[in-house]
């Protein structure tokens, strides 16, 4: 992955943060024609030194309000109110923004001494994590011998890691000679850590600079400062070193749950879809709404009674104007949907008046207006059995063409990555045949929304290991893929260590392109991977997404009867996302 953006952060004061800044500012222009700067967080609204320094100084073809996200006390106030993530999408938003217009985004974190008690992390990285920014970050080593500066280097590396951020270096100010000295002659003894550190000594003239030869540039010797910092710099870190470690590290991507919910979103308001919600008599199918038409990611058709539905939405305090509202009872298109359902079931022994009652219900209903092409998908369950989904869709939507069933899969959002699991909610004991089917269709599912299928057949067993009726099932599943579908890779039967542990696969298989590696898990039973995803999202907290209906000619998607507002949101948005790519590939 090239890297188009850093994170220059601190966990103390007086480190030299503008210094390093300036610094990488001077050095990223000899290879980069447009750069912005960009500070998540900053103290006073339309008011941060640092920031005009930097955008007046190297004369940066960016706004003010472009160059930060939120002030401190929007955080605070946001904090308080539990809305931390819905800001922390809001600022990817503004990150993206600029990752569009510029070829570069530095970005400069603010000093934790100026962070409150509010936040029990250093909010630095989580930013940084979220925004996909590789850390450099920068110690204050004045006062430090040898053997305390490394100790801090070696906390801070760890520090990093634990939040899961990408850590391209470490630099190290202020320090005084003998300690330097000693760091570069024994610093291999004493440092723990893989990423480049940049030792800096302290120097008087430049610890002087401070931000009132920030504010006043036309103060007598403070362009000469400036000058200098430039000349320091690249005197006591090698440039083509820096360059090289920006342009060859090796950053895994990531991907965390609200950077993957803010993707979805884009994706979603990129190519607007309507969808029916049969349950408006749900409030939180109704706040669901809200927030879709709030957001402009979907067009949204509830089912109910007008009044009623206005009604509750009244009485909630929520704004769902831009709905439409059809009641199917009282609906132009229930006559002709009567006869459509009619045509389509007849030879099942369904009559005309049969038929009639059918499509008295809200769910058969719904599934007939996608089926038509009134809308272009439904999500239902919240008030349903998934039976009461699934029944409708498989009786007139039908599977697509080479699909002989319906399966399911879990978006898995982890802390740094997103992974696919299927299935987990609707087939009990799948065939061979089923399995491979399954795995094909979850293949497909992972592309639409952007994830590079690696397919793990999971198994009790890795390879040629073991044997018995369960295994040759998930063998053989494999190979019908590997025998149809040459351009899927995967890997069957294999064990869920030797699928995402690259130590264990170096072992258990060596020679495997997707062990080690996998991100789409294809278990072998409901009871397997309704229990593992189960497990996953309660144990380690990831966000589980789903699940996410796959294999018929058009999106219908079944929720969780426990669901949440924010479940109805997701899998509203992704059903419009396969809606839209149903479209494209028609």
């Amino acid at each position: 992955m090239k890297i188009k953006s850093l994170y220059i952060t601190s966990l103390e004061p007086s480190s030299g943060t503008l210094f390093i800044g300036m610094g990488f500012m001077d050095l990223l222009r000899r290879k980069v024609k447009n750069i912005a700067f960009f500070r998540p967080i900053i103290l006073v609204e339309n008011s941060d030194d640092i920031t005009s320094f930097m955008l007046k100084h190297y004369k940066l073809d960016i706004s003010a309000k472009q160059a930060y996200g939120f002030t401190l006390d929007e955080i605070k106030s946001v904090a308080a109110k539990g809305k931390l993530n819905e800001l922390t999408q809001n600022l990817i938003a503004k990150f993206k923004e600029l990752e569009k217009k510029y070829d570069f985004v530095l970005c400069a974190g603010i000093e934790r001494s100026f962070l409150s008690s509010v936040f029990d992390f250093d909010i630095n990285l989580e930013f940084a994590k979220h925004l996909g920014a590789p850390v450099v970050n920068i110690i204050n080593g004045k006062g430090f011998g040898s053997v305390q500066a490394a100790e801090a280097i070696n906390i801070q590396t760890n520090i990093i890691k634990k939040a899961n951020c990408a850590h391209l270096s470490t630099f190290i100010n202020r320090l005084d000679t003998n300690t330097l000295k000693e760091l570069k002659t024994n610093g291999h003894e004493l440092l723990q850590t893989n990423v480049p550190v940049y030792m800096i000594p302290e120097v008087e003239e430049l610890s002087s600079f401070n931000i009132e030869d920030i504010r006043t540039q036309i103060k007598p010797d403070g362009e000469r400062k400036i000058a200098l910092i430039s000349e320091f710099f690249g005197k006591h870190v090698k440039i083509d070193e820096v360059e090289k470690v920006i342009d060859t590290a090796h950053i895994p991507a990531t991907m965390t749950p609200i950077m993957f919910e803010y993707i979805l979103f884009e994706k979603a308001r990129q190519n607007r879809q309507r969808i029916v919600l049969p349950e408006s008599n749900d409030d939180r199918i109704l706040r669901a709404s809200e927030i879709i038409l709030k957001h402009d990611v979907a067009d949204i058709i509830l089912l109910g009674n007008p009044e009623e539905v206005k009604k509750r939405a009244s009485t909630l305090g929520i704004d769902i104007n831009k709905a439409a509202i059809i009641e199917p009872e009282k609906s132009k298109l229930l006559e002709q949907y009567i006869n459509d359902f009619y045509e389509l079931r007849k030879s099942k022994g369904v009559t005309l008046e049969q038929s009639r009652e059918i499509m008295q219900d809200c769910s058969y209903f719904g599934t007939m207006m996608v089926y038509k092409g009134d809308a272009d998908g439904m999500v239902s369950g919240a008030i349903h059995t998934t039976g009461d989904t699934i029944r409708p869709a498989l009786q007139i939507i039908k599977t697509k063409p080479g699909i002989s069933i319906i399966s399911s899969i879990f978006f898995m959002c982890l802390d740094t990555k997103v992974l696919v699991y299927g299935d987990c909610a609707v087939n009990k004991n799948p065939s061979a045949e089923e399995l491979a089917e399954i795995a094909v269709s979850s293949t497909g599912t992972a592309k639409s929304f952007g994830i590079e299928p690696k397919v793990a057949m999971l198994s009790y067993s890795t390879g040629n290991s073991g044997s018995g009726e369960d295994v040759e099932k998930v063998r053989r599943a494999a190979e019908i893929v590997k025998e149809k579908y040459s351009d899927i890779l995967i890997e069957g039967p294999i064990q869920y260590d030797a699928a995402v542990d690259l130590t264990v696969a170096k072992t258990k298989l060596p020679d495997s392109k997707v062990a080690g590696n996998a991100n789409v898990f294809i278990f072998p039973d409901l009871n397997t991977g309704n229990n593992t995803y189960k497990a996953v999202q309660r144990s380690s907290g990831a966000l589980a997404i789903g699940p996410v209906l796959q294999g018929l000619k058009k999106p219908v998607n079944d929720l969780s009867r426990g669901c949440l507002v924010a479940d109805v949101v997701n899998t509203v948005v992704i059903t419009a996302i396969q809606a839209a790519q149903i479209k494209t590939e028609q």
